[in-house]
């Protein structure tokens, strides 16, 4: 699940878990960037990389499941859901 120790991102798994289950059993993979934002992959095949501020918290982190379902009723699929904005989630269709 993690590619290397994060203890920040071992603790925002953590939060996740206890907030929303559901969604935490979904994340396949959580990592630091380079910059030191996050990115978090879903164990769908096929679904989008999640972008996050290197400070995020599970609450921010589940904003996407709106966005998600939205997407889902519109018959489109984003490559990436970025959450690096302040109050957005930005969707990057293909």
């Amino acid at each position: 699940m993690l590619a290397s120790r994060d203890f920040a991102a071992l603790a925002l798994l953590g939060d996740l878990r206890d907030l929303a289950p559901g969604f935490y059993a979904r994340v396949g993979e959580i990592r630091r960037l380079p910059r030191g934002d996050l990115l978090v992959r879903l164990n769908e095949s096929g679904t989008f990389a999640i972008l996050a501020a290197s400070g995020v918290t599970a609450q921010r982190l589940t904003d996407v499941i709106p966005v998600e379902q939205d997407l889902i009723n519109r018959n489109q699929r984003a490559t990436e859901l970025d959450l690096r904005y302040r109050d957005q989630v930005i969707a990057r269709l293909p």
